[in-house]
This record gives structure tokens, C-alpha cells and sequence, in this order.
């Protein structure tokens, strides 16, 4: 597969944006809802409290094209 630069400067692009976003979320409190799961205790960017801190990062994923796991919490 030949080597893409256009391809390599969107995906940097794409993880500086992601992790910007990443170190706001971090300053939002999490807590447990009665199901046990992880969920957003104040509302952040587009997402009401009681969010799911899955859906987030899933958004984050198929937003700016990262792996939460991989990009945003690997320092």
C-alpha cells in the first residue's frame, strides 16, 4: 500500500482534535446509574446528564475516526 501523506496529516489532525475534546470530558464528573453503568453526572457538549460514557466514546470514535482506547487514553 503506498505511502499517503494526505492521509497521515488528516489522521494527526483528527487526534489532536479528539484528545482537545478528550481533556474538556475529562473535567466532567462521572457517576453509576442504577443499572451499574458509567454515565455523565453534568451535561457536557451535545450530551444531556445521564448520558453514557460508552455512547461518548463511541461517538468519539466515529467522529474523529480514533480509538478511545489506542488515541485518547494511552499517554
Amino acid at each position: 500500500m503506498p505511502y499517503c501523506l494526505a492521509y497521515e496529516i488528516v489522521s494527526a489532525f483528527n487526534r489532536k482534535a479528539a484528545r482537545e475534546k478528550w481533556r474538556e470530558l475529562e473535567e466532567i464528573p462521572v457517576c453509576t446509574d442504577k443499572d451499574g453503568n458509567a454515565v455523565l453526572f453534568a451535561a457536557w457538549d451535545m450530551f444531556p446528564e445521564g448520558t453514557p460514557v460508552k455512547e461518548i466514546w463511541q461517538w468519539f470514535e466515529d467522529t474523529y475516526h480514533v480509538s478511545v482506547a489506542d488515541d485518547l487514553m494511552k499517554r
